[in-house]
């Protein structure tokens, strides 16, 4: 992840002591957990059906973005994309 064309260095240990990600996050996880229930529901999915990623949400002021921008390791390149 870069931060004003610079690379950002961040331990989990940051994110944890974050309020602001934190509530960014948790809020995101409510919406996901009502969209996870749903989607079982609709499709007749069990949770072994579906796989969990580690994401985490950001603040974002992008202007193609809500409120938020998730941060996901790419599986290919390994690196962190928004």
């Amino acid at each position: 992840m870069y931060r004003d064309n610079k690379p950002a260095e961040v331990t989990v240990s940051n994110f944890l002591n974050d309020s602001n990600i934190m509530a960014i996050n948790d809020a995101a996880a409510e919406v996901m957990i009502a969209n996870r229930r749903k989607l079982m529901f609709e499709m007749s999915l069990e949770e072994e059906d579906i796989i969990d990623l580690p994401i985490i949400f950001m603040k974002s002021n992008h202007p193609f973005t809500s409120n938020a921008c998730s941060l996901a390791v790419d599986p290919i390149d390994k690196k962190i994309n928004c």
